[in-house]
């Protein structure tokens, strides 16, 4: 079999969104960013290397990954990082000096394990050749691997200060097969998994880093709309998107994410549509948002967007972490459910907006 390399992969994307764009290598510079738990502001720190093409081949007991990079220097021994391959139903991920990656046999560690469940399917090697890294695992698949991910932080340190913890950390990715959403997956779910009448709802839970669950189509089925105009909460027609999954945060609250679309009375796709992420509260309690149930918008795709990060942390915190086209941090959106209240980052770290989660667009 032939050795497959992203670039002859493509990806049909079917509507044409504000968020929407093709694969590639990312080209950012080196430097990024999270935000102090504790103070509440920015901190800088330099990346090492940068994923620039990913190549998969059948070996005779498995598969072989090849990662290109582009190397700005040394890797710190006490760096803390992932690499991720990831497929629908499970990924191929290398933690280094971390722990907490659910179903993990441990820090610094080649695993294989399920989305749903994290259940250990084997375990791989990594190894390093100059400008490429080599992970072989002993499975074999026709499927086609949809993203690979680093995630970064310098230390340890860093990992128990950043708000958003490791999760929250990707400073470098490749497409290989890119959904609608620009969704970027995230970790194996060990939480609960509950059908809905809508879908599938995820309960979160305490030191689990939770993913809101998505839809692989490119060609999303809408549901009922949250209407804009002149209410509280948003200007515009939000659609509910009853194919993808919720999170549900605990005290009847739910996450999950919407289609922001038209202005009202005039709803419909022109040009501006962009994703949202939305929080509720489940009245009916039958695990989905409704519209009279949905109190605020907590994160969006602007028009400079390109991929979106939207998840739970550990400790409860919900983030919608928007990039741009070069893999740069666009926008960093943190909820806390506790207190209603949401917090808006900038590209620079800079705080730009704090209150409630309702009619903010027009003042960022």
């Amino acid at each position: 079999m032939k050795r497959r390399n992203v670039r002859w992969i493509s990806a049909h994307l079917g509507l044409i969104l504000a968020c929407q764009w093709g694969y590639h290598a990312h080209t950012q510079e080196p430097e990024f960013w999270y935000i102090d738990k504790f103070s509440g502001e920015a901190r800088y720190y330099t990346v090492p290397l940068k994923i620039t093409d990913f190549q998969w081949e059948p070996s005779e007991i498995g598969t072989i990954y090849t990662i290109a990079i582009k190397s700005f220097g040394e890797i710190p021994h006490n760096a803390v990082y992932t690499l991720e391959i990831h497929y629908a139903d499970f990924m191929v991920v290398y933690n280094h000096n971390y722990p907490d990656i659910p179903g993990a046999s441990g820090p610094s560690t080649v695993d294989i394990l399920t989305r749903h469940g994290a259940h250990r399917l084997g375990s791989g090697e990594i190894h390093y050749y100059g400008d490429t890294i080599e992970i072989a695992v002993p499975i074999q698949t026709e499927e086609i691997p949809s993203i690979v991910i680093m995630r970064y932080l310098p230390t340890q340190s860093d990992a128990e200060e950043a708000i958003g913890g490791l999760h929250g950390a990707i400073v470098s990715y490749l497409w290989i097969k890119r959904n609608i959403k620009g969704a970027i997956p995230g970790w194996p779910y060990q939480a609960h998994w509950q059908q809905s009448q809508q879908g599938r709802t995820v309960s979160w839970q305490p030191r689990n880093d939770v993913s809101v669950p998505t839809d692989s189509s490119d060609r999303p089925r809408l549901g009922d709309r949250v209407r804009g105009g002149n209410n509280r909460i948003w200007p515009r027609d939000i659609s509910l998107l009853p194919d993808d999954g919720a999170v549900d945060l605990g005290g009847g609250r739910l996450i999950e994410w919407g289609l922001e679309q038209g202005w009202f009375p005039y709803g419909g796709y022109d040009g501006t549509d962009a994703w949202v992420g939305l929080v509720g509260i489940d009245q009916n309690g039958d695990g989905r948002l409704q519209p009279g149930e949905v109190t605020g918008v907590i994160g969006r795709c602007g028009p400079n967007g390109a991929d979106n990060d939207f998840y739970v942390d550990g400790q409860g915190y919900v983030h919608w972490i928007n990039y741009d086209e070069n893999g740069k941090i666009n926008h960093h959106y943190i909820y806390d459910p506790s207190r209603d209240i949401l917090k808006i980052y900038d590209s620079k770290g800079n705080l730009i907006y704090m209150d409630p989660p309702t009619g903010w667009k027009d003042k960022i």
